[in-house]
């Protein structure tokens, strides 16, 4: 994959942060259809991307986009994140239902926080 792919869909990564970071949220399991690319697209593309900041000693970039990576591992096959996702919420107990819708809201907040600050919104 060449540089200005790669950037392209860090780019798309980027917009993509605050639904994936919802997404945990609430589920265990993602379908895979839900990313904004292939994975293994989106894989290569956050290592090169990771690398140029390794290379000019941005290390907090290059720990950024790692942490990201390792939120990919809960994306499974839609089949699968499905089956998952009807057992989880089915078995629930209410009290950790509420702890999650609470915990969604958070990262909501956190998420127009972080735009505002940053001069997004």
């Amino acid at each position: 994959m060449k540089q200005e792919e790669a950037k392209k869909i860090f780019k798309l990564w980027q917009e993509f942060a605050e639904i994936n970071d919802k997404l945990g949220k609430v589920f265990r399991s993602v379908p895979v259809s839900f990313l904004p690319c292939p994975q293994e697209n989106l894989e290569e593309a956050l290592n090169i991307i990771a690398k140029n900041y390794y290379d000019i000693a941005n290390h907090a970039a290059v720990n950024t986009i790692h942490e990201q990576m390792v939120s990919l591992a809960r994306y499974k096959s839609d089949e699968d994140a499905f089956e998952d996702i009807v057992d989880d919420w089915i078995q629930k107990d209410p009290a950790e239902v509420k702890i999650q819708l609470e915990n969604l809201k958070i990262a909501k907040e956190n998420w127009l926080e972080f735009n505002k600050k940053n001069n997004i919104l």
